[in-house]
């Protein structure tokens, strides 16, 4: 079970937030809820639930992980405003999901030493821009949207659970 933690966080996250952009799409107040979590949870909840960092098999330094949450919180608001800009161009939100991936995979690689080759990264990126192209292509459904954030959560939760390397 532990093997599969990144992998299975990623959908227990992953459902809830598909749940609350649901429950956003239907409910005024669900609304708000969505908007003030969205604005830090997903940013925080990502690294610490995928990576496991007391059980990693190599050696690193508390400030290496304070210094990666930090840079996933950042990766995460500026993935946000660029996704913000979807009124001026369309395809920003898949631009958001691609290049917020990859800024994530490569700060774990570099600063965690995180396995994965790097054409896994990339492909991983790919796929979770790919994710928001039916939103994209809906013009901005919320059931869409959390579907693709679902995807989003999955799709990054598997190459981490995939790349692990435990004893």
């Amino acid at each position: 079970m532990k093997k599969n933690t990144p992998l299975l966080s990623s959908v227990v996250f992953g459902v809830f937030y598909f749940l609350l952009t649901a429950g956003a799409h239907f409910s005024r107040s669900i609304l708000e809820l969505f908007i003030f979590l969205m604005l830090f949870l997903p940013g925080l909840t990502f690294p610490f639930s995928t990576f496991a960092f007391s059980s990693m098999s190599f050696r690193y330094h508390e400030i290496r992980i304070v210094l990666f949450i930090i840079l996933s919180v950042a990766d995460y608001y500026a993935m946000v405003w660029l996704y913000s800009g979807e009124g001026y161009y369309s395809f920003l939100p898949a631009a958001a999901g691609f290049l917020g991936a990859l800024l994530y995979h490569l700060a774990a690689k570099l600063l965690l030493n995180a396995p994965g080759a790097l054409w896994k990264i990339f492909v991983t990126a790919l796929l979770s821009g790919a994710a928001f192209l039916p939103y994209v292509f809906s013009q901005s459904n919320l059931l869409l949207l959390g579907m693709a954030l679902l995807l989003w959560t999955v799709i990054n939760g598997w190459l981490i659970n995939a790349s692990r390397k435990l004893p």
